[in-house]
């Protein structure tokens, strides 16, 4: 099977268990099929070797937090283009909204507070961090994710448009349906960061203005250090001052409204 098939044909095995209380034992070479719903009931086999003699099969220990790291290596998805998307891929929701980092993805889960009323993002599946927009040039595996989820939406940072559009409208991708472009068309402010109340970025800056100043280095890493220190410092002072109010999430609010109309509509 294609391996979109051999996911939905996992959860499939996961719904009839549950929904039938029966037991279902598969033995599968399919990371893909893996259950993420409830972890221990993947079971990993290796078999021993003594010098170049196969002996035992043995069961592999996974239960570290990073379980399915074991199951990754065994079956080959150590890649660094696959990486990435691991925890997506074995996820047990049907619908999923892909961010480009984990600050990102700490702002969106902020917006589903309910105490946000009608302007709060209504989404009950998986928010996922892909690592950066660079990794969204993997067409053939985005392409792969497309046909788990009933609904996949994709955000990314206005300053990475151009280059991203481009592989999503090739997947027959539509603006504001299926994926958007997050922040605003002003040197400094073209991603997520940049829906902030100036009044949080004035503070941040003013107390880090090393940081501020470390942003039009020469040197790439220093630069790229700078601006990943000052994003958690936004996020950081965001959340020990917001308010649930149009004042602290106006712009946000306008990516949730945008998010809950696109989740809405049939591909």
């Amino acid at each position: 099977m294609h391996p979109s098939a051999q996911a939905k044909f996992g959860r499939i095995l996961q719904d009839l268990s549950s929904d039938l209380g029966v037991q279902i034992i598969a033995t599968t070479h399919s990371a893909y099929m893996l259950n993420n719903r409830d972890r221990d009931s993947n079971i990993l086999l290796e078999r021993a070797k003594s010098r170049t003699c196969l002996r035992e099969t043995r069961i592999v220990d996974i239960s570290q937090s990073n379980w399915l790291e074991p199951f990754s290596f065994a079956l080959g998805l150590t890649d660094d283009s696959i990486r990435p998307w691991n925890s997506a891929v074995f996820s047990a929701a049907n619908n999923i909204i892909l961010v480009e980092g984990d600050t990102d993805k700490e702002y969106f889960e902020l917006l589903r507070d309910k105490r946000h009323g009608d302007n709060a993002l209504k989404f009950s599946g998986e928010i996922h961090s892909y690592g950066g927009a660079d990794n969204l040039s993997n067409q053939s595996f985005l392409g792969f994710l497309l046909k788990i989820y009933n609904k996949t939406f994709i955000t990314f940072d206005l300053d990475k448009e151009s280059s991203v559009t481009k592989t999503l409208t090739a997947l027959k991708l539509k603006p504001k349906v299926d994926f958007l472009a997050i922040g605003k068309k002003e040197s400094g402010l073209d991603r997520i960061e940049g829906l902030l109340p100036e009044n949080v970025r004035n503070a941040v800056h003013s107390a880090n203005s090393k940081l501020v100043a470390a942003l039009g280095s020469s040197d790439t890493k220093a630069r790229r250090n700078a601006m990943n220190d000052l994003k958690h410092k936004y996020l950081l002072y965001f959340k020990e001052n917001m308010q649930f109010n149009e004042e602290w999430f106006c712009e946000l609010y306008a990516v949730a409204r945008t998010i809950n109309k696109a989740m809405h509509l049939k591909r």
